[in-house]
């Protein structure tokens, strides 16, 4: 199963390109909110599944500049793509549904934007929970306010706001029942028009 189609790596670069100010706006603040998050756990590695081009990673090196950042994504155009002010940084070419690490051998995992793409979320999740050894972020469209952003930017009228790409939809607390289901959530919070999921693995659940 890939992880991404090269439609959304296309998205991915327009999205974070765009010339718009608000769309900038909402961008840069959701970045600076994943960077706080990820600073007050003080990780030493982070694994970033689904990095595509590496924006995240490009933020995270100028705010995190100690942390070790490694990007994962199964597109070689996308991890191919120049980001001359991201710093050093692993790329890894892989699937995301067998990620090539030992069970709980990353400190911190980040999946941004990647689990609404997916007709089986809960398999990434399973995945993630066996890589993870402390921590992971999780953030997909906080809906209906995404979708409805959307329309009032004109932005896929014809689908009513919905992107091409997304086929979940999640609101925040059915979001993080989801990520309960494979860690024990200890945050919850949002960044709009993004919810945001902050949980630990939890060694009383086993996510088969």
């Amino acid at each position: 199963m890939a992880l991404r189609q090269d439609t959304d790596v296309k998205g991915n670069v327009i999205k974070y390109t765009s010339k718009n100010p608000i769309k900038q706006l909402l961008i840069r603040r959701f970045l600076k909110r994943i960077a706080i998050l990820l600073a007050r756990r003080c990780p030493v590695t982070v694994l970033d599944v689904g990095c595509g081009e590496g924006f995240v990673i490009a933020c995270l090196r100028k705010r995190l500049p100690s942390v070790r950042l490694m990007g994962l994504d199964c597109s070689e155009s996308a991890l191919r793509h120049p980001l001359p002010s991201s710093g050093p940084c692993e790329k890894i070419q892989a699937d995301a549904f067998s990620l090539p690490f030992r069970d709980r051998s990353v400190e911190a995992i980040l999946c941004l934007e990647v689990l609404e793409h997916l007709s089986q979320p809960g398999q990434l999740l399973e995945e993630i929970a066996r890589v993870c050894s402390h921590y992971a972020i999780f953030s997909v469209p906080n809906e209906p306010w995404f979708r409805l952003a959307n329309l009032a930017a004109l932005n896929n009228v014809r689908a009513l706001g919905n992107d091409p790409g997304h086929v979940q939809h999640w609101g925040i607390r059915p979001f993080a029942r989801l990520v309960a289901s494979h860690f024990r959530v200890v945050e919850v919070t949002a960044s709009f028009p993004w919810c945001i999921v902050i949980a630990e693995r939890d060694t009383e659940v086993d996510p088969d």
